[in-house]
């Protein structure tokens, strides 16, 4: 009888379902039957196992294209970089060549009206009002 097999002299309906799993013992308390293996129980760990290969060919081509994609964006990055740099230099020697334009522009400058600013320093300096007194109080 099944209720022999039961631990500690409990009867089927006292024992929990992984004892009652663990016995051998069907929900009623009874030993369980197994059936005998059905095909689509045979066929499952194929298909799983195809299924996982399937699987991971899936994820190895995703990471070759997720690679393959980095290293053109990097690419892509560093043409910018480059083109910036390059640009960057062609834009210093630009200014470079304005600065020295300016420069040389403001020395004619100087060289055509400095007798006149002189003349006209001497002028306001030498020159003094000195008819204003302080009022002392």
């Amino acid at each position: 009888m099944a209720v022999s097999r039961c631990p500690a002299g409990r009867s089927p309906h006292e024992v929990g379902a992984r004892d009652r799993r663990a016995l051998g013992l069907g929900t009623a308390g009874c030993p369980s039957r197994r059936r005998p293996p059905s095909r689509s129980s045979l066929v499952f760990p194929a298909s799983h196992a195809s299924a996982a290969l399937r699987l991971k060919r899936a994820r190895d081509e995703a990471s070759a294209d997720i690679e393959d994609f980095r290293k053109q964006r990097q690419a892509e990055s560093d043409n910018f970089s480059t083109s910036r740099t390059a640009g960057s230099q062609a834009h210093v020697r630009e200014l470079q060549i304005h600065t020295d334009q300016e420069v040389s522009k403001v020395k004619k400058d100087v060289e055509l009206h400095s007798a006149e600013v002189v003349d006209m320093l001497l002028k306001h300096v030498l020159n003094v009002n000195t008819s204003y007194t302080a009022k002392m109080e």
